[in-house]
């Protein structure tokens, strides 16, 4: 409370109508990516991003988000429902390579 007063929760309205669309580029997007990276990267290197899930370096996390706003745009890619699944999708991808 500031000054007696509650604070008022900000929502964001997401496309609902959208969602379904920019889900589907979204799993693309991370199971592209997560292909790749998990063919061009050492063994090691990939245990060690294992073991620090579900945080993603920043390198991985920066590309995922820039290739899927490629895709689907910018503002789109923005929207946290759509960035929880590009990275959830990355990390079932690499769950059936691993």
């Amino acid at each position: 409370m500031l000054a007696g007063k509650k604070a008022t929760p900000i929502t964001v309205n997401e496309p609902d109508a959208d969602l379904p669309e920019l889900f589907a580029v979204a799993e693309e997007v991370a199971e592209r990516l997560a292909r790749n990276w998990h063919q061009t990267t050492p063994l090691a290197e990939v245990q060690s991003v294992l073991e620090d899930r579900p945080i993603l370096p920043a390198e991985i996390d920066s590309t995922l988000l820039r290739d899927c706003a490629a895709r689907i745009g910018e503002t789109d890619a923005d929207l946290q429902s759509v960035r929880k699944h590009l990275r959830k999708c990355f990390w079932d991808t690499i769950d059936t390579l691993a």
